[in-house]
């Protein structure tokens, strides 16, 4: 009882799970943003008006509170803030390895700096010379008769159709 609650169950066997399943959907809406504000509004003007929730009705249960004292609540809110300080220690903890994960790989807009291949239209490259760049010619790879290129000072801009390559075609 750290509250000074106790759910007390007429049925036998007792059905703890539906009841925490049924507050879950019933009470705070899944969790869901919104959704849970209207849950926990309608499941409270209910508490108030009959002095049950649907879920302790359907299920037969009974809450039955207790006055607590100062040393109860001082342990109650102990445990609460012991909670929410090892909840922050967690995020703490999570943002710090995402960052770290961040620092590790680039992002995409500094990948320039990091790429292995020229850039063909980065100007301020010395080895800016098309056929160095140009795969087909680098790699020796030979159009077949079938490929149409078209091409402009700079080297092979488009290539259509297939591309011979070894003894396959591609």
């Amino acid at each position: 009882m750290l509250f000074g609650l106790r759910v007390v169950s007429s049925q036998q066997p007792p059905r703890y799970l539906n009841r925490a399943f049924s507050v879950w959907f019933r009470g705070i809406g899944l969790g869901l943003p919104l959704v849970w504000l209207i849950t926990a509004s309608l499941a409270h003007s209910r508490l108030k008006r009959t002095g049950l929730t649907s879920w302790d009705k359907d299920y037969g249960f009974t809450v039955e509170a207790y006055p607590i004292g100062v040393i109860h609540r001082t342990v109650a809110a102990g445990i609460i803030l012991a909670l929410f300080a090892a909840s922050l220690l967690v995020g703490k903890e999570h943002r710090t390895s995402l960052a770290k994960h961040e620092n590790q790989y680039p992002s995409v807009e500094n990948t320039q700096e990091y790429s292995a291949v020229p850039n063909p239209l980065d100007n301020e490259n010395p080895n800016n010379n098309p056929t160095e760049l140009d795969p087909l010619k680098k790699y020796g790879i030979k159009p077949s008769n079938s490929v149409q290129q078209q091409t402009n000072e700079s080297g092979p801009t488009e290539c259509r159709d297939t591309i011979q390559m070894g003894s396959g075609i591609y």
